[in-house]
C-alpha cells in the first residue's frame, strides 16, 4: 500500500468518526428531556419555579403537562395520518414540494386539538401563533342552537 492511500484512508476513518460522534451528540441533545428544560429557557424557567415555591402544598404543572403531551401526541397521530406509507422521503423527511388532498400543518391540527380538548360548556378556547403562542379564554356564550336542545 502506498503512503497516499495510507493517508487517504486514515482521513476517511477520521471523517467517519468525526461525524459519528456529531450523530451521537445530535441523537443525545433531540432524546434528553432534561436538555429541553436547558435549552428553552421558558419552559425550564417554568419547570424550576414551580418546584422552588416551598409554601404551595403541592404542584400540579404535572398536570398540564400530562394533557399537553396527550395533546401533543394527538397531533402527531393526526399529522402522520395525511401521509400514505408509500410517500416519499428525503433523509428520512417528508418531501413536501407537493402535499396530500386537504393537508393541515402540525400547529393547524394542535390548535383544533387543544381549542376542542380545552373548551367546554363554560370556555370557549382559541389559539394563536403569536410570538409565540397567544391563548384566549372567554365565557362560552350558548348559540340559540344549544338553548333549543338544552329545552328538549
Amino acid at each position: 500500500m502506498q503512503p497516499e492511500e495510507v493517508k487517504e484512508i486514515k482521513e476517511r476513518i477520521e471523517r467517519t468518526i468525526s461525524e459519528s460522534r456529531e450523530l451521537l451528540r445530535d441523537l443525545a441533545k433531540k432524546t434528553s428531556t432534561a436538555g429541553l428544560l436547558a435549552e428553552n429557557e421558558p419552559l425550564g424557567d417554568l419547570v424550576a419555579y414551580t418546584l422552588i415555591d416551598d409554601a404551595a402544598p403541592k404542584s400540579n404543572l404535572w398536570v398540564h403537562f400530562e394533557r399537553l403531551a396527550h395533546w401533543l401526541k394527538e397531533t402527531e397521530e393526526r399529522y402522520a395520518k395525511q401521509f400514505p406509507a408509500d410517500w416519499p422521503k428525503v433523509k428520512g423527511l417528508y418531501e413536501l414540494s407537493s402535499k396530500p388532498d386537504g393537508f393541515k400543518n402540525r400547529f393547524t391540527i394542535f390548535k383544533e386539538v387543544v381549542e376542542t380538548g380545552d373548551s367546554d360548556e363554560v370556555w370557549d378556547t382559541r389559539l394563536t401563533l403569536h410570538d409565540p403562542i397567544m391563548v384566549v379564554r372567554k365565557f362560552h356564550t350558548p348559540s340559540p342552537t344549544d338553548e333549543k336542545q338544552a329545552g328538549s
